[in-house]
């Protein structure tokens, strides 16, 4: 019984086996006869037609159109949906007796794939304008062009690839387009010196993808000018031309690509975002002999500079001054051969600084001066400066300067003359293991202004060893420094000293300068901040001074350092 049932069911569903079989041959043989083979143009008379637009004309939605090798002398206007390839050598090419301008036109928001043809001569190559289609062009050629495609003010989602385009104007033009198409394996190169743009992308919104694209000869290269889209630029390489982002407000990158002298006649920025309030990120890139390397001038956005080389700037490798008022996070980047590094002045934003490396400037490796934002440096260095590691004069923000490597400049290396708050800049290596000069002691870069905590300090380049505070409670003052060299004939002498450790209650306890008889001291205050030079005017005409803790106060002890310790004897200052 149980046997017999098995059988059923396995003829049963053998039966069902052969029934679904049967039937999808049936329906495999109708498919195949109901598909159309491809239409066949060719020049010889051998195909199905002669002419491109005669095979469109009989065409149908999804019909293929295989076009034989050879040249046709024809404008074309694709309204269907259809499928334009080649295996061989295909050229769309104008002449004198055809008065149209496009080579090839899209109209009735047609979608059709254009493959491997190569289009000559035209005023537009392909013309895609205010369509709201997924266009698809691949291992096309454009050449001799005024604008090798024309996507103005279209709204698809259409994309080009492994295609070359040579222009006497702009490569492709999707001024105004919101849609969110793609330019991947791409080249566009100028016929002429006087070229324009190779990407035109100004007033556009969506999700642009520019990608392994190459454009030689144009500036500039890409022009995302007032943009608001979210673009992406992604391993790409720009020769003469950069790449224009002004008063753009979306939230755009930058990865992977190379911006070599940009400019034709003249240098050119890099990449230009001035007046921009979107975000951005500029990561893994290279900009090399450009006027200006990023320009984020008046712009109030946040943006990330990462992993960037800049070399051989004729003006400022990175701007963010002159009304800056964003967020600039900058990390692990290399400023070689510039005017200034970082030019921050009379900015109002915040930036952070890490891992930065600054060589051979005109001027300073970060000039914050009259600048108002919070600022910090870690892990960076700077060599070689023309002017200043770093220049502060005037600035109101709060900053942070640790575990780099500042060796100065020809006037100085940190500037903080007049600065509105203290300066930390404590661990840190200044050229010399006795630290820095100028407002200290040492004999490394030098250091303007009163406003600076600088303890510990690092004695060595690898920073691995740090000074310590050498006194503390009553000191006798020693001969180590003289502020100013020239001791005038009034016996005047201003005497600094520098509280590296605040007392075990967390108090900044007063001090107090004890002097032998004939010596007055003036302006005697609490200090301010642990590591800040303190200041006093002494005028000497008695013995040596000494220097201790308040009596009154034996247990609140202060380590202090002495920054400028001076032994002052009658009639020497």
């Amino acid at each position: 019984m149980v046997e017999h049932n098995m059988n059923d069911q396995t003829y049963s569903w053998i039966s069902t086996a052969v029934l679904v079989l049967v039937g999808l041959s049936i329906a495999m043989t109708g498919s195949a006869a109901a598909q159309s083979a491809d239409i066949v143009v060719a020049t010889d008379g051998t195909g199905d037609h002669s002419s491109i637009q005669n095979a469109i004309d009989s065409a149908s939605d999804s019909d293929r159109i295989k076009i034989q090798s050879g040249t046709y002398r024809e404008s074309i206007n694709i309204d269907k949906n259809v499928v334009i390839f080649t295996d061989g050598i295909v050229d769309i090419s104008n002449q004198s007796e055809i008065t149209d301008s496009t080579g090839i036109s899209i109209s009735d928001d047609a979608e059709p794939e254009i493959v491997g043809v190569h289009i000559t001569g035209w005023q537009f190559g392909i013309d895609n304008e205010f369509s709201d289609n997924d266009l698809e062009i691949r291992n096309v050629t454009i050449r001799k062009v005024e604008r090798g495609i024309l996507n103005y003010g279209s709204t698809g989602d259409w994309r080009v690839a492994n295609t070359t385009i040579e222009t006497n104007d702009v490569g492709i033009d999707m001024y105004d387009s919101t849609g969110s198409p793609a330019i991947v394996n791409t080249q566009i190169k100028a016929l002429s010196d006087d070229s324009g743009a190779g990407i035109i992308a100004t007033e556009t919104g969506g999700n642009p993808v520019i990608r392994s694209v190459q454009i030689t000869n144009l500036s500039p290269g890409i022009r995302f000018f007032r943009s608001n889209a979210d673009w992406i630029i992604k391993s790409s390489y720009l020769k003469q031309g950069g790449i224009n982002a002004y008063e753009a407000t979306g939230e755009w990158k930058i990865k992977d690509t190379i911006i070599e002298n940009p400019g034709m006649e003249s240098r050119e920025t890099g990449v230009n975002a001035r007046k921009a309030s979107g975000e951005a990120v500029i990561q893994n890139t290279t900009i090399i002999n450009p006027d200006i390397g990023i320009d984020l001038a008046e712009t109030n956005g946040n943006w990330r500079i990462e992993s960037v080389i800049l070399r051989n700037t004729s003006d400022d490798a990175v701007e963010i001054d002159d009304g800056f008022s964003g967020k600039a996070i900058i990390r692990n980047t290399s400023v070689r051969t510039a005017d200034n590094g970082i030019n921050a002045e009379k900015s109002d934003g915040k930036f952070v600084v890490s891992n930065l490396t600054v060589r051979d400037t005109d001027g300073d490796g970060i000039d914050a001066s009259n600048a108002t934002g919070n600022a910090t440096v870690h892990d960076s260095e700077f060599r070689n400066m023309g002017d200043k590691s770093i220049d502060v004069i005037d600035s109101e923000g709060s900053w942070q300067i640790h575990e780099s490597i500042l060796t100065g400049g020809s006037e100085g290396t940190l500037d903080a003359w007049d600065a509105k708050q203290m300066i930390n800049a404590s661990r840190n290596y200044w050229g010399a293991a006795d630290g820095p000069s100028g407002t200290f002691c040492g004999s490394g870069g030098a250091i303007g202004g009163y406003n600076v905590t600088m303890y510990p300090y690092y004695t060595d380049s690898s920073l691995t060893t740090l000074s310590s505070a050498t006194t503390s409670g009553t000191v006798q003052i020693s001969n180590s420094c003289v502020i100013p060299e020239d001791i005038s004939e009034s016996n005047e002498q201003e005497l600094v000293v520098t509280l590296s450790q605040i007392s075990a209650d967390g108090k900044s306890d007063n001090i107090t300068i004890t002097m032998p008889e004939g010596v007055s001291v003036e302006n005697v205050g609490e200090p301010r901040a642990i590591g800040t030079p303190y200041k006093v005017d002494v005028t000497n005409s008695g013995g040596p001074i000494k220097l201790e803790i308040d009596p009154d106060e034996p247990e609140a002890t202060v380590d202090f350092v002495l920054r400028v310790p001076v032994e002052l004897s009658p009639n020497e200052g």
